[in-house]
């Protein structure tokens, strides 16, 4: 059953209106081996998120065991999805919180205050809270997720997924659980499915089509500054390898270059890619004066360093706005080993010179 409102929704044969008729449901097809219970006070609190006091688990492990290991293994599996069970139930879940929010009651209900939308979708901030989570969690099963453009109803000029984003907005404001550049305002294609972690999606969209990779999105970030930024090395990695850049010293508002980003997360691969290329500016400086040898250095990212050293082309005395060398950052952080590792290069290029 795909349902689009509500209202079709209310016809199933099993429809509840309320939360004590769900638990019986729930109770009767279970044949009693799922139960409810309300949930310890501590557990039924979290920084900004409305839970649910009552909470459903089965009656026993050995009910969990049978399930896993006897009833799950007979279980056919959409054949698009992996065979694990897990991957498949975040599967169902990611989707179903997906076409929940899409339901033309709430996308209708965007103006209505954060208590009386909650009260009145119930699955409104389980949906935007977890929706996210699943998603990522879809992926490292190694689920295939070619769909998740469709589903969002994602486009340049989509009016839903606008009405969508608006439901974040009231639910969670802050925006804690959602991808970086969420609701993807002025993003790219590339721009969605790297802030999603979908690098299966990602592939299905690169094959066969001519992508802009240079666009930016309000931040001016490109889609390879969000893959960097998220820490999916891999998508990152594709970014650089299955697409043509034109300028790969392009900065965000901040002035951040990938190489800047790759060296201040300690992504050896990315960082090694992107100077193999010959083409970035390794003393290229930020808002605050950093250059890529300040972010390793100061993170302590001794992999990056050595990379970056090796280039030849970096000024490993020079200074940010307030003065700091690299070293001098690696020292103040703690960093023991590119202490040595940069007192070492020191002392070479002093011999070179002497």
């Amino acid at each position: 059953m795909t349902a689009t409102t509500i209202s079709e929704i209310r016809r199933h044969e099993s429809w509840t209106e309320t939360l004590t008729q769900f638990e019986n449901y729930i109770r009767h097809i279970s044949r009693g081996l799922v139960e409810f219970q309300t949930r310890d006070v501590y557990e039924q609190y979290e920084l900004g998120v409305e839970v649910s006091e009552r909470e459903a688990h089965l009656i026993h492990q050995s009910v969990a065991d049978y399930l896993r290991e006897a009833f799950l293994k007979n279980v056919k599996y959409d054949r698009h999805i992996s065979q694990s069970c897990v991957g498949a139930g975040h599967f169902q879940i990611s989707r179903s919180c997906l076409r929940y929010l899409a339901l033309k009651e709430i996308l209708e209900a965007t103006k209505l205050p954060r208590s009386t939308l909650s009260a009145r979708f119930h699955l409104t901030p389980y949906a935007t809270r977890y929706m996210f989570e699943h998603i990522k969690e879809v992926e490292q099963q190694g689920i295939l997720q070619p769909d998740l453009l469709t589903l969002l109803q994602w486009d340049t000029q989509s009016e839903s997924l606008g009405k969508v984003a608006s439901i974040w907005t009231v639910l969670e404001p802050n925006n804690v659980h959602t991808p970086t550049g969420w609701p993807f305002v002025g993003m790219t294609t590339l721009h969605v499915l790297v802030a999603l972690g979908s690098k299966s999606a990602l592939d299905t969209n690169l094959r066969g089509n001519s992508v802009d990779v240079a666009k930016k999105d309000s931040d001016e970030n490109t889609a390879l500054h969000l893959a960097i930024r998220e820490h999916q090395q891999d998508i990152a990695l594709t970014l650089l390898e299955e697409t043509q850049w034109k300028d790969l010293n392009v900065s965000d508002n901040d002035g951040r270059t990938p190489l800047s980003l790759a060296a201040e997360a300690g992504q050896e691969s990315v960082a090694e890619l992107l100077l193999g290329t010959d083409t970035v500016d390794v003393e290229a400086k930020d808002a605050y004066g950093w250059t890529s040898l300040s972010w390793a250095a100061r993170n302590g990212h001794g992999g990056v360093v050595k990379l970056l050293l090796g280039t030849g082309k970096v000024d490993i005395d020079g200074k940010d706005e307030d003065g700091r060398t690299p070293l001098s950052m690696a020292a103040q952080t703690g960093h023991e080993g590119v202490v040595k590792l940069l007192q070492a290069h020191l002392y070479h290029l002093k011999g070179l010179q002497q």
